[in-house]
Order: structure tokens, then sequence, then C-alpha cells
């Protein structure tokens, strides 16, 4: 389960306008160490980039839970 506290504290503390970039990485069916993918393995992998600001979230808690539910149905 995700943790909001690092996001509360900037919420709280940064300016509303700030940027949230999400990124979502998918190798597919495998699960690469970090050797792998320095080593150029696999081959294809799919990034979802998704942009937001701080001012967009009303409570860091249900946007992580829906960052996290978005995941799971994108994979």
């Amino acid at each position: 389960k995700p943790r909001a506290g690092g996001l509360k504290v900037i919420k709280n503390n940064a300016n509303p306008a700030t940027p949230l970039i999400d990124i979502t990485i998918d190798y597919g069916d495998i699960r690469p160490n970090i050797w792998q993918c320095l080593h150029g393995n696999p081959k294809t992998i799919n990034i979802t980039i998704t942009h937001f600001t701080l001012a967009e979230l009303e409570s860091p808690e249900q946007w992580l839970n829906q960052r996290w539910h978005d995941k799971d149905t994108l994979f």
C-alpha cells in the first residue's frame, strides 16, 4: 500500500503549481533486474508518463491510491 507522508509534506509546503510527474514502466511478462536492463534486456518496454500539479491533489492518500489502482488496470 502506498504511503503519502512525503507527498503530504510537499503539498503543505510547496507552490500549488509544482509539477508532479508519474512515470510507469512496463517490462511486459518479465521482471528484469538492473543488470539485465543495463545490458539491453528486455528489448521492448512501455513507458507511460502522466503530468499533474499539486493543486490537483485534494488528498495525497486518495491520489496515491488512485494512481496504484490505475497502474493495476494498466498492467
